[in-house]
């Protein structure tokens, strides 16, 4: 389901610490879906994180994620339910023997989180946070699960990958980030966090604000409800900056 043709041009500037950051996106006009907003979710993602990444570098921080670098890919990643969808439709346009070994990686992880107890901690009503949401996160990373689409230490998704893994930057030495050794895992901190925007939105639409994403393939299917471009951007962005934004569109 597609949303209207035409699109309007929403810019916003904000201060967060005295640290300016512009967004220019462009979003439907006419009835759509957070899943068809994602290419917006993301373009909002990427400038907060190019910000705060440039803002690391200039003190002299500098990003040590590389590729084949994949601790992160078995860490607890929440997806809103528009991600879910996603992640079904990538896997449902997958050539028939690509789809069954990656349906069955999903199996196989939720099989491991049911032996371990944990997936009982996942069923939640209400989503864990603070020191709930670490000792579980800690748990999870415990079990060494890969995400379902990692292949030779690569995502296979990348350019469709969750706003979760693309928040996550560190600067700390990259085996830290296994939590083995002992040694912190220094995350850059971000003026603002898309993707807890985005659970806030799924949130008041669906009751729930985020799954595991092993459990997205058993998300179950809903009739999305449509709303203008606009009035889904202004949600995410009021939700993003804890404000009442006034858009600007041109």
């Amino acid at each position: 389901m597609k949303g209207g043709k035409q699109k309007v041009r929403i810019d916003l500037k904000v201060s967060v610490g005295g640290v300016p950051i512009d967004f220019s996106v462009d979003v439907p006009k006419g009835p759509t879906t957070p899943r068809r907003m994602l290419p917006v979710f993301r373009s909002v993602c990427g400038s907060i994180v190019r910000t705060a990444v440039s803002q690391a570098s200039d003190s002299g921080r500098e990003v040590s994620c590389r590729a084949a670098c994949a601790a992160c890919c078995r860490h607890l990643v929440p997806v809103s339910a528009a991600e879910s969808a996603m992640l079904q439709e990538i896997i449902q346009d997958m050539p028939a023997d690509e789809r069954e070994i990656i349906k069955q990686r999903f199996s196989q992880a939720i099989r491991k989180l049911d032996e371990s107890g944990i997936l009982e901690q996942l069923n939640f009503e209400v989503a864990p946070t603070g020191a709930e949401y670490h000792e579980l996160a800690i748990k999870y990373l415990s079990l060494d699960i890969a995400c379902p689409f990692l292949e030779d230490e690569a995502c296979t998704i990348y350019s469709e990958r969750p706003l979760v893994c693309r928040e996550y930057m560190v600067v700390s030495e990259p085996e830290n980030c296994l939590r083995k050794n002992g040694k912190p895992v220094e995350a850059i901190a971000l003026p603002l966090v898309a993707s807890k925007a985005l659970f806030g939105l799924e949130k008041e639409a669906n009751g729930k604000d985020w799954i595991a994403l092993p459990l997205a393939l058993n998300q179950a299917e809903s009739e999305p409800r449509l709303s203008p471009g606009t009035a889904i951007a202004t949600q995410f962005f009021n939700k993003l900056t804890r404000s009442d934004i006034t858009k600007a569109a041109r």
